[in-house]
């Protein structure tokens, strides 16, 4: 995995344990992919979810959301779906 990081120039970030050989399938490989990072999707969701809320009371009820109401409503959403 280092190897792939110096190659593309990408040094930090999260190893997902990524397969690297030709012998699986491009569906295994998708079906290990996402059972690895099912947490980080589910956050990922939770976060656009509740983006894409602020910015539609943003523009359609004129609500300016602060940083810290964005991550409240986030954390709410989180705590709502994913316990």
């Amino acid at each position: 995995m280092e190897k792939v990081r110096m190659k593309c120039g990408y040094f930090c970030g999260v190893d997902v344990g990524a397969v690297a050989t030709t012998e699986i399938s491009i569906i295994d490989w998708v079906h290990q992919f996402l059972a690895i990072t099912l947490y980080f999707c589910r956050v990922f969701c939770c976060a656009m979810w509740g983006i894409w809320t602020m910015r539609n009371r943003l523009l359609h009820e004129s609500q300016k959301p602060t940083a810290s109401e964005i991550m409240s409503f986030i954390k709410k959403i989180w705590a709502k779906w994913m316990v």
